[in-house]
């Protein structure tokens, strides 16, 4: 009996997993298709966290969902977003470069307003402009790419920090 009951708890677990994982892409091929709209629920969120995947293919879907989440959030969704804008931003920002220049201006304006306001909302003061100068400097600096990749960073630190500057001023 305890073997069957552990046997069904495997299965369901282990299907389940999988069920979820699929359920959340389909979700966000729907949201590309006009299908489905997102909301600020636990599934919409897994679907932006996704833009972290370490799987190549799967971390192009997710931006792309990401990138039209965007789009359309707003409220809780959209603080939501500030954050894995930001936090994208920080952490990749060399595959951020590179999206950037496929992304539409008024796209990568929202993405790095999005990322402005959740950096100045972790600050809140107008005193840490020069850490963020310094932290953005760096993302530049440990970039290991081509001088022009390293150019496209440093023109992005430079509209993200005068966003940054403006949310710090007016907070």
């Amino acid at each position: 009996m305890t073997k069957h009951i552990l046997t069904i708890f495997l299965f369901l677990g282990f299907f389940g997993f999988g069920q979820t994982s699929l359920d959340i892409k389909a979700f966000g091929q729907k949201i590309l298709d006009g299908k489905a709209s997102p909301s600020d629920d636990k599934k919409t969120f897994q679907l932006l966290d996704s833009v972290f995947s370490k799987n190549p293919a799967n971390k192009d879907f997710y931006f792309r969902v990401a990138n039209r989440i965007q789009q359309i959030s707003d409220g809780a969704l959209s603080e939501y977003f500030s954050g894995v804008a930001s936090k994208y931003y920080l952490q990749h920002v060399s595959e951020f470069a590179d999206r950037s220049k496929t992304m539409t201006k008024k796209d990568l304006e929202h993405w790095l307003d999005f990322a402005a306001f959740d950096i100045a909302a972790d600050e809140q003061n107008i005193n840490s402009l020069q850490k963020i100068k310094k932290q953005l400097q760096t993302l530049v600096d440990t970039c290991k790419c081509s001088a022009d990749k390293k150019e496209t960073i440093k023109n992005l630190n430079s509209i993200l920090y005068k966003k940054i500057e403006y949310n710090l001023k007016n907070f």
